[in-house]
């Protein structure tokens, strides 16, 4: 099932950067739009194709982009966004470490300059070992 998180990234990647993105009418988790990395620049008529397409990959548990022409085998959620909007790219990956789903495990990387210690659901997850209540109560968790 997809995230919230994940879901209004999505919603937001679709409405400023996919032109004529259309979801299947048989298959929900599938959709075809314009890629916006070779695509861009060549008109849209009726006769034009859509290269780009999203589906849901319920193994992992995260949405996979591909393109016929630019990335054919497909990528995920997170390096599409990169490619496509860095700055929105920055802005989920943070929201995903505060959610705690970054990292080893999981399609999203943690941002740059944090450590996995610094992660505030792990030091309350650790707060009951007795190596780290001294290092806690220092920091004013108990």
């Amino acid at each position: 099932m997809e995230s919230l998180i994940d879901q209004r990234y999505r919603l937001d990647l679709i409405a400023r950067h996919l032109d004529g993105y259309e979801e299947s009418a048989t298959a929900k988790c599938k959709a075809k739009f314009f890629c916006p990395l070779c695509q861009s620049s060549r008109k849209r008529d009726k006769y034009y194709q859509k290269k780009g397409a999203c589906f849901w990959n319920s193994t992992s548990n995260s949405w996979r982009f591909n393109c016929i022409k630019c990335h054919p085998k497909g990528i995920g959620f997170f390096n599409y966004l990169g490619k496509v909007d860095p700055g929105l790219a920055s802005a989920y990956q943070l929201e995903r470490w505060h959610s705690g789903t970054t990292g080893w495990g999981h399609d999203c990387p943690a941002p740059q300059g944090y450590a996995p210690s610094e992660y505030p659901w792990l030091r309350l997850m650790r707060a009951g070992d007795r190596w780290r209540s001294k290092e806690l109560a220092e920091d004013g968790i108990t």
